[in-house]
């Protein structure tokens, strides 16, 4: 992996090249007042184009949990502070996907993606006037 390139997989799911405003994850966007922000990433999922049998335990971490019904898609959602605040369907098919979101920021917060319960980026710091981030302890677990 080259030098400032985030990359998060479990095999079957795969979040590529997450960026706020450019910030890599891990860094720091500074903005000087609320403001929308340009969420972009390239995904990739693969599912089977049959769904495989379920295997009961709940917190299995598989991508097969994260199907959509009935179809070969999975949702990818941005989180702020820990609060899913948008999200996009991708098929599921191994091809890699660019995905890009507009959303207004207005405050201090951290921004991640995820495919919930396969994979799950590392945060993307966003401050706003110079204010900390006051994200709730819920956001955090």
């Amino acid at each position: 992996m080259r030098e400032g390139h985030s990359y998060v997989s479990d095999g079957k799911s795969h979040l590529m090249d997450f960026k706020v405003n450019g910030a890599d994850v891990g860094g720091e966007l500074q903005l000087n007042r609320p403001q929308a922000v340009h969420v972009s990433a390239r995904v990739a999922a693969n599912l089977d184009p049959i769904p495989a049998e379920k295997t009961g335990r709940p917190l299995h971490w598989d991508i097969e949990h994260a199907r959509i019904p009935g179809t070969r898609e999975v949702p990818v959602e941005v989180l702020v502070n820990g609060q899913s605040v948008a999200k996009k369907n991708v098929l599921a098919d191994g091809a890699i996907r660019d995905i890009a979101f507009d959303l207004p920021l207005a405050k201090s917060s951290w921004i991640a993606l995820r495919i919930l319960p396969s994979s799950h980026t590392n945060p993307v710091f966003a401050i706003v006037d110079g204010k900390p981030i006051r994200a709730s302890r819920r956001s955090a677990e």
